[in-house]
C-alpha cells in the first residue's frame, strides 16, 4: 500500500497530489462525520495510476551497423503526460 502523504484534508476539501512512484496504487481514506451525538463512517478508495510515456511522432526504427564502423541514431521525441 502506498504512503498517503499525498492526500490532505482541509474542512470539506480533499486534495490528492501524487508525485512519487511510491504513490501509485490504492489508498483508503476513512472518514467519520459527527454531529456530536451520532457518527457516520465512510471509506473512500483512492487509486493512483501510472501512464507509460509514448513517442510523439514515430516509434524507434531498427538500426544496422557494419562491423568496425559507427553510426549515430537520434531517438524520436517522447512525451510523458505525467511530467
Amino acid at each position: 500500500m502506498p504512503s498517503s502523504t499525498f492526500i490532505s484534508l482541509d474542512n470539506l476539501t480533499i486534495t490528492v497530489i501524487p508525485t512519487k512512484t511510491s504513490d501509485i496504487g490504492e489508498s483508503i481514506l476513512n472518514l467519520t462525520l459527527s454531529d456530536g451525538q451520532l457518527n457516520s463512517s465512510y471509506e473512500l478508495n483512492i487509486t493512483v495510476t501510472n501512464t507509460a510515456p509514448k513517442f510523439m511522432f514515430a516509434s524507434p526504427k531498427d538500426l544496422s551497423v557494419d562491423k568496425n564502423s559507427s553510426r549515430v541514431y537520434a531517438l524520436p521525441l517522447f512525451i510523458d503526460d505525467e511530467q
